[in-house]
């Protein structure tokens, strides 16, 4: 780990491409850069009275995503989420955190009439099948599995802290998990004496907690080189960015580039959107912002976004038109954003 001892005065972190792009420093404020935390890169900026006090709260920081990534990951056979999905029509008790993610799950997949959903890993595994034949997916192979996101996958009850599998549809947690889980280490960082305020940037998730404003910058996914200029500076406070697109990540068929994003009520991969950002105050929010924002059109991106006090946001589409909200609330001020078209 590469700790460097002094405070940001203002972190530009490229979201879209996960990185940091540039540092500035100030006394008291203590930054340390992770591999290989979530599957991803971790920057971890800490406002804090002591260098002891910064490296407790890095330590509560790693403690709490390690406890959570074994309850929540869909990539560790033995987590708490992994166990209970070969479970089948038996409602089992499960932690707080897997029942809170389970049920919000729900509650997305309806806000965004299935654009949303757990289950499109169905799908996104015909289309990895078919990229490693380097052929289309057979019309049949995928309507089959849209048929299968299409089933109830579980049942949670909330009042009892028990879900039941009703499927054996493979499903993962992806989305909003990764915010909702380092804005929970985050909160933990801030209990440590001494420390008043943390930004935590997992792979281009980024939440800002305590008494602190941060300047984040969102990479231009028409313009993504390494020394590229962002499109965008946003001054935040106490609030989570979240942002997803498929220019990079996707499936390579016949000499032609498909997006990973999958809109699970097709069965087709996406492309009309390159990134979506989010801020909001809520990391589950911020997260299925960004990511149905990928699969939704732009008229029902603006729509649904709207129906999330406080949530900003802005879109790029495969054109190069913008769509953005006005980006200047009560968690982003001092914004520089591309204009609306």
């Amino acid at each position: 780990m590469k700790r460097l001892l002094v405070p940001v005065v203002a972190l530009v972190a490229g979201i879209a491409a996960g990185r940091a792009m540039w540092l500035h420093y100030q006394p008291d404020i203590f930054v340390s850069h992770r591999e290989s935390v979530m599957g991803t890169s971790l920057d971890v900026s800490v406002q804090a009275r002591s260098e002891a006090a910064a490296i407790a709260a890095e330590a509560a920081v790693l403690a709490e995503i390690e406890r959570e990534s074994k309850i929540l990951s869909g990539y560790d056979a033995d987590s708490e989420f992994s166990r209970w999905t070969r479970s089948a029509g038996e409602p089992l008790k499960l932690s707080p955190e897997l029942v809170d993610v389970l049920a919000a799950f729900d509650d997305w997949r309806v806000r965004t009439n299935g654009a949303l959903d757990p289950a499109a890993e169905a799908v996104s595994r015909v289309w990895q099948r078919a990229a490693a034949r380097d052929r289309l997916p057979a019309a049949a192979d995928v309507q089959a599995a849209v048929a299968d996101v299409q089933r109830k996958h579980w049942t949670v009850d909330r009042t009892a802290m028990t879900a039941t599998r009703t499927s054996d549809v493979p499903v993962i947690l992806n989305s909003f998990t990764k915010s909702y889980v380092i804005d929970r280490a985050a909160r933990r960082a801030l209990d440590v004496p001494g420390v008043s305020g943390v930004m935590l940037n997992a792979g281009g998730d980024v939440v800002i907690r305590g008494g602190w404003t941060r300047t984040v910058g969102v990479a231009d996914p028409l313009n993504n080189a390494d020394n590229a200029v962002p499109m965008a500076n946003l001054v935040i406070r106490d609030a989570v960015v979240a942002t997803s697109g498929g220019y990079k990540r996707g499936f390579d068929i016949n000499g032609r580039h498909y997006s990973h994003v999958i809109d699970p009520r097709t069965g087709q991969p996406t492309g009309h959107v390159l990134s979506a950002t989010v801020v909001a105050s809520s990391p589950v929010d911020a997260g299925a912002l960004a990511t149905a924002f990928c699969v939704l059109s732009p008229s029902e991106s603006l729509a649904l976004g709207r129906t999330v006090p406080g949530a900003e946001f802005v879109l790029t589409l495969a054109n190069g038109d913008r769509k953005s909200t006005r980006l200047n609330s009560s968690h982003v001020s001092e914004s520089r954003m591309p204009s609306s078209a």
